[in-house]
């Protein structure tokens, strides 16, 4: 499959969505056991190179992941993630994907490391995927309000600050 898929969606959805779509797993290997991750790799990179994500304004940019063991997308950041090095692992709670699949759709909190900041992770099975694209669209946008609220006030965002815990 080639990265990204770029789709035309019809309304409640964005006209145009870029997607990055990676296949999920339950890695061994995990820091915590039974937690699943994508590894970013696009087509073309090499090993000690970094990728970027492209994104064009009016469109959505999607980072999923899908696990086929439960039917479940997974719905990272994109924005947090847009730059990365070569194979860069994204992870996701076991217990996120389990209520997605059991209730259809999960959130989570999630601090990424590398970068100090937190994340707000969507999960859902495949007969709830719109619901999700517009919960993701609806934080993703929600993030870059309050990002630019903080700007002209002059205050820090908290998406770089990892001590102030859960915002939503």
């Amino acid at each position: 499959m080639s990265k990204p898929l770029r789709l035309r969606a019809a309304s409640p959805l964005p006209p145009r969505l870029i997607v990055y779509l990676f296949n999920a797993t339950d890695h061994p290997s995990e820091r915590r056991a039974g937690d699943y991750r994508i590894q970013l790799r696009l087509p073309g990179q090499r090993p000690r190179s970094r990728g970027t994500l492209e994104s064009e304004p009016g469109s959505m940019l999607v980072l999923a992941g899908y696990i086929q063991e439960f039917d479940t997308f997974v719905m990272w950041d994109a924005t947090a993630h847009s730059e990365f090095p070569y194979s860069k692992g994204v992870q996701v709670a076991a217990r996120t994907v389990h209520e997605a699949a059991i209730d259809g759709v999960a959130e989570q909190i999630r601090l990424i490391r590398s970068a100090g900041v937190t994340e707000h992770v969507v999960a859902a099975r495949t007969d709830h995927l719109v619901r999700a694209l517009i919960r993701r669209h609806e934080i993703t946008r929600d993030d870059l309000l309050l990002e630019t609220q903080q700007y002209h006030s002059g205050r820090p965002s908290p998406r770089a600050d990892s001590s102030q815990g859960e915002l939503w």
